[in-house]
């Protein structure tokens, strides 16, 4: 059996979370699978699936330490694939490997860096290096280089000089078996969240599900939110805003939802458990998913195989991979965000749709397209 390495930057739940998680479901019978990353609360799914985990991961962009000890590893465990994920992994790890013989090198960064919202300094000091890295590392040091979807393959060739000989295309598989639940249940799962959240019995609620990063572009439908329904005197129809996850950002977006006086039709639920992802799901009368930037879209794919009406932002890569089944607006646009939003939850949206949309994304071919790309690397 061959021994392949993963290596991560986040034990959270999230969509390249959810993607490893998938590879080694897919892989576990061919390949002795190890894991890189901190811990967090998807790391007993990992070990659950078959991986061996260890708690390590880059302290900083410069932490030749971590490059060594992935040297160390795989010299010693005689590891045949090194596949990392996201780009300060991929520049330490894979950069560790220089001259270690007979050991495949893949590179994934989800989000491709051209799309990364950077800061005014990150974007002098920060910016570039990352650019330079990520160039040097993903055409003269690894062998492969994933992506999702069309779409990203041509960012990555003309906007990252990535040579299209390295790059891959594999889609992400959207694994909908733990979304199958009887109407029941749903109701059932709705009540229970209402009634943990404290969130009026008769309210419209709108969601979105992930990390709270700048990214994902909560600020925006906070902002839309409280212009369209703040205040709200129709007795008839109620809006609620149910945000559910955390992150870096969670404690500023609470301060907004303050400051915009809407904090009793909001609800930031903070990290949640991978259970109550259906249960969250069950709530949802309405998504919007305002991201500025993504690499697939799980959390939308997810909601579309549940009918949950979707209004996303109108990033190339979310209308491709909801094969323009959706609404959407202006990407980063507040003013657009906020018309389309009101026309939004006034109509009687189709979803019948969606699901054939998502059957691309099979369990099935991502394994077969995994095992193809390793078996092809180490044969």
């Amino acid at each position: 059996m061959k021994n392949i390495l993963y290596l991560s930057r986040s034990g959270d739940f999230g969509g390249m979370e959810k993607h490893i998680l998938d590879l080694i479901n897919a892989v576990n019978k061919d390949y002795k699978v190890y894991v890189f990353s901190p811990n967090g609360p998807m790391i007993s799914k990992y070990i659950s699936a078959g991986a061996n985990h260890y708690e390590a991961y880059p302290l900083g962009s410069f932490d030749y330490e971590f490059a060594l000890k992935v040297r160390r590893f795989v010299i010693e465990n005689q590891i045949d694939i090194v596949h990392t994920h996201e780009l300060e992994v991929s520049v330490l790890g894979l950069m560790g490997l220089i001259g270690v013989k007979n050991v495949k090198k893949i590179m994934h960064v989800h989000t491709p860096i051209t799309n990364w919202r950077h800061t005014f300094l990150n974007k002098i000091f920060k910016a570039p290096l990352n650019f330079i890295a990520n160039f040097v590392v993903a055409n003269f040091v690894a062998d492969k280089v994933i992506a999702l979807t069309a779409i990203i393959k041509n960012e990555r060739i003309y906007n990252e000089l990535v040579r299209p000989s390295k790059i891959v295309v594999i889609p992400n598989a959207v694994d909908i078996s733990d979304l199958q639940i009887s109407d029941i249940d749903r109701a059932k799962y709705k009540t229970e969240i209402i009634k943990r959240y404290n969130i009026p019995i008769n309210s419209t609620i709108i969601g979105n599900l992930g990390r709270m990063t700048i990214e994902k572009g909560y600020d925006l439908l906070i902002k839309a939110f409280a212009t369209n329904f703040k205040n709200d005197i129709n007795e008839n129809v109620k809006y609620h805003l149910l945000l559910v996850g955390g992150g870096k950002l969670e404690d500023t977006y609470q301060t907004l939802v303050n400051d915009l006086g809407i904090s009793d039709q909001v609800t930031i639920t903070g990290k949640f458990n991978d259970e109550d992802k259906v249960k969250f799901y069950s709530t949802f009368d309405y998504m919007v998913f305002p991201s500025r930037a993504e690499g697939f879209g799980y959390v939308l794919c997810e909601a579309m195989y549940f009918g949950i009406p979707v209004l996303a932002s109108d990033l190339p890569i979310l209308k491709q991979v909801s094969d323009n089944k959706l609404m959407y607006f202006k990407t980063d646009n507040l003013d657009d965000l906020e018309l389309k939003l009101s026309e939004f939850v006034e109509l009687n949206v189709d979803t019948s749709e969606y699901k054939k949309a998502l059957q691309a994304y099979s369990t099935q071919s991502f394994k077969k397209n995994y095992l193809s790309l390793y078996n092809l690397l180490t044969r």
